[in-house]
């Protein structure tokens, strides 16, 4: 051998040891994926996302029941874009997304492409959890407390939701895991990370401004040894190899299969050929807040109203450099900080979060923006921001948006995407707290502790568009929202839960389809109004509640939160 390739086989052994220290997946053997499918199986869920990947692994912890998983998507093993965390915007618009975009509406995301909002959804295993941020955030205890008192169901409240909480976590942060109040020994690893010292400064600029200790924070996130921890790894992964239970992918199903008001199975294409696959027990739906009303829609369940209940977390940009750096300095690691703030009167009044501010220690510049499907003219516009190596970007997010939007047919092609009307900010009331979530930031950019290191807000002058209001004014800043409002991918609602007598819920506080026996639906898309944050860790818990309820079991037993 020689010298060349003497190099060559270290440099090979060197990042094959490097793989199997941080990634030692790299050389474990794949869980086993269902090469046929039988014909009748007691349990089937549909999509193998956050909540149906726990819902199948908790399903099949009783040997006495056979469960199918369905996932529309691939297997989640082996993908580095999934495992590794800093590479999740990869994710985006590939093949593991289904890459769905808003239908467009006048005077609404002006300066964004087509005039939409891009939606991604995880289609692979884990879902939407395989390619997020994976912050670790509940929501107020008020989101649940509301639940139960619309559903006329006491268990939906934040004392009887909580024990699911801890149940699935397993906190590896120093003084936290002995709080009553999280949870150590569940599936999914919960980490904290060490903060740049621009993430530190921006904690001390809040307490600056008066924020409780509790309102702004680093984050948490589902990640173990730096990996992503998706439920898909923490739930499924452990369980595929159970006798009981087949996870079957690149199954895409077209609707079920409803027989005299009762669904008892399901129609899928898989690798080009359509099965018919019976249910004894239960059909549980977990395809997601588009998926799941979509096969629904597909399968004749309605009226149509029904699932046109949708909401989403809504966000605007505020960009501040960091002209100087004043003390020794390593680069920043991006999305560190959040802080939850109560904007409006009655949010002051209940401590009921309405702005969730995402605050990511990075310049925002014209390549990021383009990430958010800007204009080209707008990035255009902005490219004075290149010149700062060092900044902070800080994302206002709607929390409770009062605005609807409906998800609907196109056609009855199951390959042939739903109609998805957002209806952005069509409440004054939407508008104005995120004006007060800008001012917000804002303040925060102008405290003596970000302008210590050399903090400068940098948007100093009205985008073209809106050049006609007095910059920084009222009337300004709606017109930004109006025309750069994202998404920041947390729809729910479109099958929300109520009580019997609401002809508006899909679901009752079972989570069964009113109307049709031997059904359920089991994700996101059940909440009947959203919680305050982001939604992945919402969407376990539903889960984790509905395997017990599918399986007779008690709720666990309320938490005293004295």
């Amino acid at each position: 051998m020689g010298p060349v390739s003497v190099k060559v086989a270290v440099a090979a052994l060197i990042v094959a040891l490097a793989l199997g220290l941080f990634y030692p997946s790299v050389f474990q053997k794949a869980p086993p994926l269902a090469t046929s499918i039988n014909v009748t199986y007691d349990y089937i869920v549909v999509g193998g996302g956050a909540a149906g990947s726990v819902l199948a692994a908790r399903l099949s912890e009783n040997s006495n029941v056979s469960v199918l998983l369905l996932e529309a998507g691939s297997s989640d093993w082996g993908n580095t874009v999934i495992d590794v965390p800093a590479l999740f915007p990869l994710a985006m618009d590939s093949d593991i997304d289904w890459s769905y975009t808003t239908e467009r509406h006048e005077e609404v995301l002006t300066n964004l492409l087509n005039e939409t909002s891009r939606w991604p959804r995880g289609k692979v295993l884990g879902g939407s959890g395989s390619i997020n941020l994976m912050l670790v955030v509940r929501g107020s205890r008020h989101d649940y407390d509301r639940w139960a008192r619309y559903t006329a169901d006491e268990t939906w409240d934040y004392k009887h939701v909580l024990p699911y909480f801890k149940r699935m976590e397993d906190v590896q942060i120093h003084g936290l895991g002995g709080s009553r109040f999280r949870g150590q020994g569940g599936p999914l690893t919960v980490s904290g990370q060490k903060p740049s010292l621009l993430a530190e400064k921006i904690v001390q600029a809040g307490k600056d401004l008066g924020f409780p200790d509790n309102s702004i924070f680093h984050v948490q996130s589902n990640t173990m040894n730096g990996k992503r921890m998706s439920s898909s790894r923490a739930y499924l992964h452990p369980a595929m190899d159970r006798p009981n239970l087949d996870v079957a992918v690149h199954s895409h199903v077209q609707k079920v299969i409803i027989k005299d008001k009762r669904a008892t199975g399901v129609e899928v294409i898989r690798y080009g050929r359509k099965l018919t696959i019976n249910a004894k027990k239960e059909v549980i739906l977990s395809a997601g807040v588009i998926g799941s009303p979509h096969i629904l829609l597909l399968s004749g369940v309605g009226p149509k109203k029904q699932l046109e209940d949708l909401h989403v977390h809504k966000s605007t940009l505020i960009v501040t450099p960091i002209k100087e750096i004043h003390c020794p300095w390593s680069k920043p690691s991006a999305f560190e900080t959040v802080s939850f703030q109560n904007l409006a009167p009655e949010s002051k009044e209940k401590d009921w979060p309405d702005v969730e501010m995402h605050i990511l220690s990075m310049p925002s510049n014209t390549a990021a923006l383009a990430g958010l499907h800007l204009k080209p003219e707008s990035l255009q516009e902005r490219k004075y921001r290149d010149e700062y190596e060092y900044g902070i970007a800080c994302f206002p997010t709607l929390l409770r948006p009062e605005s609807r939007g409906s998800i609907t047919l196109k056609s009855t092609d199951p390959f042939d995407y739903p109609r998805i009307k957002a209806n952005y900010l069509s409440t004054e009331y939407d508008i104005d707290i995120l004006i007060k979530g800008i001012k917000s930031c804002e303040a925060l950019a102008n405290t003596k502790t970000l302008q210590s290191v050399g903090a400068k807000f940098l948007d100093t002058k009205p985008l073209t568009p809106c050049k006609e209001f007095e910059f920084d004014s009222h009337d300004y800043w709606r017109c930004v929202v109006r025309m750069e409002t994202f998404s920041v991918y947390h729809p729910v609602g479109t099958c929300k839960m109520g009580p019997k007598d609401d002809r508006t819920a899909v679901v009752d506080s079972q989570l069964r389809v009113q109307g049709v026996s031997g059904l359920r639906v089991a994700d996101a898309s059940i909440m009947p109004w959203i919680t305050s944050g982001n939604t992945h860790f919402p969407s376990i818990m539903i889960a984790e509640r509905a395997a017990d309820m599918i399986l007779g079991k008690p709720v666990l037993p309320p938490q005293d939160l004295v």
